[in-house]
């Protein structure tokens, strides 16, 4: 027997209703084949048999050929089905490709899709190819829906008038496509994992926190004050504030190391120049001076702080002339200052 298959159903009488059918018609002709035969001829009861078999065949085989019939008239279906789905799969296309030139109605007119093919850029991504016209002039020019250069270079180039204008309506549509590249996770180098930052440690909070109060010209008293205490200590409880005491050796430590340094870095410049002033606060006389260069190598003006110190004497020519005398000899620029800029200052 042979077998086949129905996709859909029909019209009609279903496949069990056919099978009862079959089983009936095939007991009725057994049954009428047994009746009209002899029981006692062998031979007839053959034929009775050979008989029914046929008539079961041929009822089997309409219905398969009628099942065929139905199966390649699904087929069909199926491929109208698929065309149908085809034609709206290249819709979505060139309306993705019209979505980047969403706002452009003033500059360029979509024209056709040309091509699409798997991004190289972004994961699961469709690169349409299309061409617009130029509304401003006759000229066809590509573009795909991952970038437009080359209509703001049409525009660049042939209209520059309007190159603004264009920009501006390009701001307005950001397309982005989407699906970018997952960055898979990966063994970081050598080098990365040097430059990578240390971990927190309580020395290096130590000498930051000097250092805030050095180059922040912050008062001694902030550290035993109980609202700057109260917020480290929520910022970070496992840090440990220096009192006063300590906080000033650290600070002495860390001008001596800047002082260090300042000199290291003059000894490498030909030529600056300075600044003096003097004032009297409190009944305290006091003298600052900076110094300016020109750095060698990036051509970048520096400056830097030499001294700030409390003058003993009164403020006289004399005893400023040899206060700075001695701030330059101490930083070994005595020879190299081409000017010194004070105020119109008497003394």
């Amino acid at each position: 027997m042979r077998r086949f298959l129905t996709s859909s159903p029909v019209p009609g009488p279903s496949r069990q209703s056919q099978a009862q059918e079959e089983r009936t018609s095939s007991r009725s002709s057994l049954s009428d084949a047994s009746i009209i035969s002899d029981p006692a001829d062998p031979l007839e009861d053959t034929r009775s048999l050979s008989r029914a078999s046929s008539m079961s065949t041929s009822r089997l085989d309409t219905l398969a050929s009628s099942s065929v019939d139905i199966v390649s008239a699904s087929g069909e279906e199926t491929s109208d089905h698929e065309e149908t789905q085809g034609g709206g799969q290249a819709l979505n296309a060139e309306e993705e490709l019209k979505g980047s030139l969403h706002g452009l109605n003033e500059f360029f007119k979509f024209y056709k899709l040309e091509s699409s093919q798997k991004s190289s850029k972004f994961k699961d991504k469709i690169l349409h190819k299309g061409m617009a016209s130029c509304c401003k002039c006759p000229q066809m020019i590509k573009f795909d829906s991952e970038s437009r250069g080359n209509l703001k270079k049409h525009y660049k180039t042939k209209h520059p008038s309007m190159l603004s204008s264009l920009e501006a309506a390009l701001s307005l549509n950001r397309f982005k496509p989407t699906n970018k590249i997952e960055k898979t996770s990966r063994q970081i180098t050598l080098k990365e994992a040097t430059e990578r930052p240390k971990a927190w440690s309580q020395e290096l909070a130590q000498q930051a926190y000097v250092v805030w109060f050095a180059e922040g010209l912050k008062p001694l008293c902030d550290t035993e004050d109980e609202a700057t205490r109260t917020f480290l200590n929520i910022l970070k409880p496992e840090f440990k504030m220096p009192c006063r005491k300590t906080l000033t050796k650290r600070l002495n430590k860390y001008a001596v190391q800047v002082k260090d340094e300042v000199k290291a870095t003059l000894q490498d410049v030909d030529l600056v120049v300075t600044t003096a002033d003097s004032w009297t606060s409190h009944r305290r006389a006091f003298l600052g001076c900076t110094v300016h260069w020109i750095d060698p190598i990036t051509l970048e003006r520096k400056a830097a702080t030499l001294a700030c110190r409390e003058l003993m004497e009164k403020q006289t020519g004399r005893v400023l002339a040899r206060n700075l005398s001695d701030i330059f000899a101490e930083f070994d620029i005595s020879k190299k200052i081409t000017h010194c800029t004070t105020d119109n200052g008497r003394n």
